[in-house]
Protein backbone atom coordinates (compact mmCIF):
# COMPACT_ATOMS: atom_id res chain seq x y z
CA UNK A 1 0.00 0.00 0.00
CA UNK A 2 0.92 3.38 -0.76
CA UNK A 3 -0.60 5.41 2.14
CA UNK A 4 1.66 3.24 4.86
CA UNK A 5 3.26 5.01 7.05
CA UNK A 6 7.19 5.11 6.89
CA UNK A 7 9.24 4.46 10.44
CA UNK A 8 10.18 8.24 12.11
CA UNK A 9 13.90 6.55 12.41
CA UNK A 10 16.46 5.93 10.43
CA UNK A 11 17.84 2.95 9.91
CA UNK A 12 20.83 1.52 12.57
CA UNK A 13 19.63 4.84 14.70
CA UNK A 14 19.07 2.14 17.26
CA UNK A 15 22.63 0.81 17.14
CA UNK A 16 24.39 4.41 17.60
CA UNK A 17 25.15 5.24 21.71
CA UNK A 18 22.33 7.41 23.14
CA UNK A 19 25.27 9.11 25.04
CA UNK A 20 27.20 12.40 23.94
CA UNK A 21 29.90 12.20 22.01
CA UNK A 22 32.99 12.23 24.40
CA UNK A 23 36.61 14.17 23.37
CA UNK A 24 39.69 11.82 22.37
CA UNK A 25 41.50 13.15 24.59
CA UNK A 26 40.93 14.55 28.50
CA UNK A 27 42.75 16.46 31.13
CA UNK A 28 43.55 14.70 34.34
CA UNK A 29 41.58 16.53 37.87
CA UNK A 30 45.50 18.33 38.77
CA UNK A 31 45.53 20.17 35.52
CA UNK A 32 42.14 21.29 35.11
CA UNK A 33 42.91 24.78 36.94
CA UNK A 34 45.24 25.59 35.00
CA UNK A 35 44.90 24.18 31.49
CA UNK A 36 42.18 23.33 29.26
CA UNK A 37 41.79 21.99 26.13
CA UNK A 38 41.45 24.62 23.12
CA UNK A 39 38.50 24.45 20.70
CA UNK A 40 39.70 23.60 17.08
CA UNK A 41 39.58 27.33 15.84
CA UNK A 42 41.54 28.59 18.48
CA UNK A 43 44.18 25.97 17.70
CA UNK A 44 44.23 26.50 14.20
CA UNK A 45 44.52 30.60 14.26
CA UNK A 46 47.20 29.60 16.89
CA UNK A 47 49.16 27.01 15.22
CA UNK A 48 48.68 29.15 11.75
CA UNK A 49 49.93 32.49 13.69
CA UNK A 50 53.10 30.81 15.80
CA UNK A 51 54.16 29.03 12.01
CA UNK A 52 54.59 32.22 9.85
CA UNK A 53 56.15 34.35 13.08
CA UNK A 54 58.01 31.66 13.42
CA UNK A 55 59.06 30.25 9.88
CA UNK A 56 60.30 34.26 9.10
CA UNK A 57 64.23 33.25 10.12
CA UNK A 58 64.19 30.64 7.71
CA UNK A 59 64.03 32.92 4.86
CA UNK A 60 66.16 35.91 6.60
CA UNK A 61 68.05 34.90 9.45
CA UNK A 62 67.93 38.91 10.78
CA UNK A 63 64.54 37.92 11.37
CA UNK A 64 65.51 35.93 14.60
CA UNK A 65 64.75 38.65 17.29
CA UNK A 66 61.87 40.36 15.91
CA UNK A 67 60.13 36.54 15.11
CA UNK A 68 60.71 35.87 19.08
CA UNK A 69 59.89 38.82 20.00
CA UNK A 70 56.20 39.25 18.29
CA UNK A 71 55.73 35.66 19.24
CA UNK A 72 56.15 36.29 23.13
CA UNK A 73 53.99 39.37 23.02
CA UNK A 74 51.46 37.22 20.75
CA UNK A 75 51.53 34.51 23.34
CA UNK A 76 51.15 36.96 26.02
CA UNK A 77 48.05 38.70 24.93
CA UNK A 78 46.53 35.15 23.72
CA UNK A 79 47.31 33.66 26.96
CA UNK A 80 46.45 36.69 29.13
CA UNK A 81 42.96 36.90 27.71
CA UNK A 82 42.25 33.28 27.54
CA UNK A 83 39.44 32.42 29.43
CA UNK A 84 38.84 36.23 30.58
CA UNK A 85 35.11 37.19 31.03
CA UNK A 86 33.57 38.75 27.09
CA UNK A 87 32.98 42.06 28.04
CA UNK A 88 31.21 42.92 24.36
CA UNK A 89 32.50 45.89 23.40
CA UNK A 90 36.04 47.04 23.16
CA UNK A 91 35.92 49.99 25.40
CA UNK A 92 34.97 48.00 28.56
CA UNK A 93 37.69 45.52 27.57
CA UNK A 94 40.64 48.27 27.85
CA UNK A 95 39.03 49.87 31.29
CA UNK A 96 39.09 46.12 32.72
CA UNK A 97 41.08 46.31 35.54
CA UNK A 98 44.48 44.17 35.57
CA UNK A 99 44.58 40.41 37.18
CA UNK A 100 47.47 40.48 38.82
CA UNK A 101 47.86 36.62 39.39
CA UNK A 102 46.93 36.06 35.63
CA UNK A 103 49.86 38.44 34.71
CA UNK A 104 52.56 36.87 36.56
CA UNK A 105 51.35 33.17 35.43
CA UNK A 106 51.15 34.27 31.92
CA UNK A 107 54.74 36.37 32.13
CA UNK A 108 55.97 32.86 33.50
CA UNK A 109 54.08 30.66 31.37
CA UNK A 110 55.66 32.55 28.31
CA UNK A 111 59.05 33.04 29.22
CA UNK A 112 59.65 29.44 30.66
CA UNK A 113 57.80 28.09 27.13
CA UNK A 114 60.32 30.74 24.98
CA UNK A 115 63.20 29.26 27.24
CA UNK A 116 62.13 25.44 26.86
CA UNK A 117 61.24 26.40 23.19
CA UNK A 118 64.73 27.62 22.18
CA UNK A 119 66.83 24.62 24.39
CA UNK A 120 64.54 22.25 22.04
CA UNK A 121 65.22 23.82 18.57
CA UNK A 122 69.32 23.63 19.37
CA UNK A 123 68.29 19.85 20.49
CA UNK A 124 66.64 18.86 17.64
CA UNK A 125 69.15 21.12 15.59
CA UNK A 126 70.93 17.57 14.05
CA UNK A 127 67.45 16.48 13.03
CA UNK A 128 66.45 19.52 11.33
CA UNK A 129 69.90 19.91 9.59
CA UNK A 130 68.67 21.70 6.65
CA UNK A 131 67.85 25.08 8.94
CA UNK A 132 70.32 27.37 10.26
CA UNK A 133 71.05 27.37 14.32
CA UNK A 134 69.06 30.42 14.97
CA UNK A 135 66.25 29.25 12.70
CA UNK A 136 65.71 25.97 14.39
CA UNK A 137 65.71 27.63 18.15
CA UNK A 138 62.85 30.48 16.53
CA UNK A 139 61.09 27.42 15.31
CA UNK A 140 61.57 25.67 19.17
CA UNK A 141 60.48 28.88 20.60
CA UNK A 142 57.43 29.11 18.46
CA UNK A 143 56.38 26.10 18.57
CA UNK A 144 56.45 25.94 22.65
CA UNK A 145 54.60 29.40 23.05
CA UNK A 146 51.93 27.93 20.53
CA UNK A 147 51.58 25.13 22.81
CA UNK A 148 51.67 27.46 26.11
CA UNK A 149 48.91 29.73 25.19
CA UNK A 150 47.00 26.70 23.49
CA UNK A 151 46.90 24.50 26.15
CA UNK A 152 47.36 27.06 29.42
CA UNK A 153 44.84 29.12 30.85
CA UNK A 154 45.74 31.98 33.83
CA UNK A 155 42.17 33.41 34.18
CA UNK A 156 40.07 32.32 37.13
CA UNK A 157 36.63 30.98 36.70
Amino acid sequence: PKDAKKPDRKFGEDLRPKDAKKPLITLPPFLEEIAELPKRTYLVTNIAVFGIFGLLPVFEASFVSSSIGLNFGIAMFRLYNRGAPDTGNDEDMAMRPVNKRASFLTFGICGLATALGGLLGQLLKPLLFFLSESAAISLGASAALCFACSFFKVQGE
